[in-house]
C-alpha cells in the first residue's frame, strides 16, 4: 500500500514576513526622509519671499529719500547695515548666498527700478508661474555672475521688482522693453520678440528702437524688416 503523501504547507515562513516588514520600512523611511525635505524646502521658500518683501520696502523707503535705489552691490555683504535705517541688516538666501539685485535699465542707472532674484525650492509653487517665472525668470546669465550668483540663471525662479516686470520674459507684453542688441553687439537692434535677445546684458534692453541704437553697440546697420516694424 503506497506510503500518504505529507501535505505541504502552503502558507508564508517567517522569514518571508519579515523581509515584507523590512522593505515596507525602508519604504517609509525613504518616504518620510522625501516629506522632511519638502516641508523644509518650503520653509526656506517662505523665507525667502519674507525676505525679498522687506528688501522691497527698504528700496522704496530709500528712494523716497534719495530719489534714486541703492548702489548695483548693495546686497553682496550678507548681514551688512548698508540698508540702515531702512533694514536693520541685509538679508540673503538661506543657503547663506547673496540675493541677486538687477537695477533697471542697467548697473549704472539705478534711479528707474529694480528686479531681486531668488532661487524657490517648491518648483510647483503657484507664484511661479504668476510671474511667467517657470524654468526661470529669463536672467541674462553674463549679468547675474558679478552679482554673486552660484546658481545658473534658469535656477531664479521667483523675485519682485519695480518699473519692470519681474520675469524678462514680460517685457515686450508690459510695453516697457521691446528691443534688444543681441548679445554680441553686431548688427541692428532686435524685436524682444525675435528670440535674439538671449544672453543679452541688461543694458541691452530699451524700450523704443531708436533709444537702443542710440545706447547700445548695435545699430550701425540698416534696420532689419523685423525691427523696423
Amino acid at each position: 500500500m503506497p506510503a500518504a503523501k505529507t501535505a505541504r504547507n502552503s502558507g508564508i515562513s517567517m522569514t518571508e514576513v519579515l523581509v515584507v516588514v523590512g522593505i515596507i520600512g525602508v519604504l517609509f523611511v525613504a518616504l518620510m526622509a522625501a516629506f522632511n525635505r519638502n516641508q523644509l524646502g518650503r520653509a526656506r521658500d517662505a523665507t525667502r519671499k519674507d525676505d525679498l518683501k522687506r528688501l522691497k520696502n527698504a528700496f522704496e523707503e530709500y528712494y523716497n529719500d534719495n530719489s534714486c535705489y541703492p548702489a548695483r552691490d548693495i546686497l553682496l555683504t550678507c548681514n551688512g547695515d548698508g540698508l540702515r535705517p531702512y533694514l536693520s541688516s541685509i538679508p540673503c538666501d538661506p543657503t547663506g548666498q547673496p540675493y541677486v539685485y538687477m537695477p533697471y535699465p542697467s548697473f549704472s542707472d539705478t534711479c528707474s527700478g529694480y528686479r531681486i532674484y531668488s532661487i524657490m525650492e517648491w518648483e510647483s509653487d503657484p507664484v511661479i508661474e504668476e510671474l511667467n517665472c517657470k524654468g526661470g525668470c529669463g536672467l541674462p546669465a553674463d549679468d547675474i555672475a558679478g552679482q554673486g550668483a552660484i546658481y545658473d540663471a534658469e535656477d531664479y525662479s521667483y523675485g519682485v521688482s519695480e518699473g519692470v516686470p519681474v520675469s524678462y520674459r514680460n517685457l515686450s507684453q508690459a510695453g516697457q522693453i521691446n528691443y534688444c542688441c543681441p548679445e554680441n553687439g553686431q548688427g541692428d537692434c532686435q524685436s524682444y520678440d525675435s528670440g535674439g535677445c538671449s544672453g543679452a546684458p541688461s543694458s541691452h534692453f530699451w524700450s523704443t528702437i531708436e533709444a537702443c541704437r542710440q545706447n547700445t553697440p548695435c545699430g550701425i546697420d540698416e534696420p532689419s524688416g523685423e525691427a523696423a516694424d
